[in-house]
């Protein structure tokens, strides 16, 4: 039977540990792409993605560095074999370099699974690990909590939708009008040293639960 595969990769923020322990991590996992996922750790664990849309095993680890996985969707003929995934993760400049081969997925289907990788993978993952950068995440980047928020490397590698509370420049929450005309605010809040960075608002595209999106897959959003 003929099939389809490409590789694909993108750098985000943190360090490969970080995000292949997250990958592996069903709370982190479902975090990352706004989707529910369950995820049986070590080799031969079972998982499931994007509310049981993908499913799959776990058939490799090199801790902190690869994972190898048996994948398909409920997008696959029933004839069809699992797709084969291979998830790597190196340090590149102070971020984390995600690479995907996927390979042996059903003819015709290549391209709608590169886009769903990119759409419905990266970028939110991109806009997570944004917010969880942590000191030495931004240590390996070279900078350091106070200087992230304004860094164009730090900026980078967040990737769009993604803008600092100081780029916001946005009045704080707590701040209220003064009487007698004078515009001036009070009760302002401190800003929280702790906050990196933050979502832009973004409308999300028929909610992160299959009840939500009607059943809908990443896949079928593309059609």
């Amino acid at each position: 039977m003929a099939s389809e595969s490409f590789r694909i990769s993108t750098v985000m923020a943190g360090l490969p540990a970080q995000l292949y322990a997250a990958w592996l991590d069903p709370e982190r996992h479902s975090e990352m792409t706004g989707a529910t996922a369950e995820v049986e750790r070590g080799v031969g664990g079972r998982f499931t993605a994007w509310d049981g849309y993908i499913h799959g095993t776990t058939i490799e680890l090199e801790p902190e560095r690869r994972i190898v996985q048996r994948w398909r969707t409920s997008e696959f003929p029933d004839d069809a074999p699992d797709s084969r995934l291979e998830v790597l993760f190196s340090p590149e400049a102070g971020g984390t370099r995600v690479s995907l081969a996927h390979s042996g997925l059903p003819a015709g289907q290549g391209d709608l699974y590169r886009s769903g990788w990119e759409e419905f993978y990266f970028q939110p993952m991109k806009r997570w690990c944004a917010r969880h950068a942590d000191a030495e995440s931004l240590a390996a980047l070279g900078t350091d909590i106070d200087n992230a928020a304004v860094d164009p490397r730090f900026m980078a590698l967040v990737g769009p939708g993604v803008r600092t509370a100081r780029a916001r420049k946005q009045r704080p929450p707590t701040s209220a009008k003064t009487g007698g005309g004078s515009g001036k605010a009070k009760g302002t809040a401190k800003p929280k040293r702790k906050i990196i960075a933050e979502v832009k608002p973004k409308t999300r595209i028929e909610g992160t639960t299959a009840a939500a999106r009607g059943k809908r897959s990443p896949a079928r959003k593309r059609r």
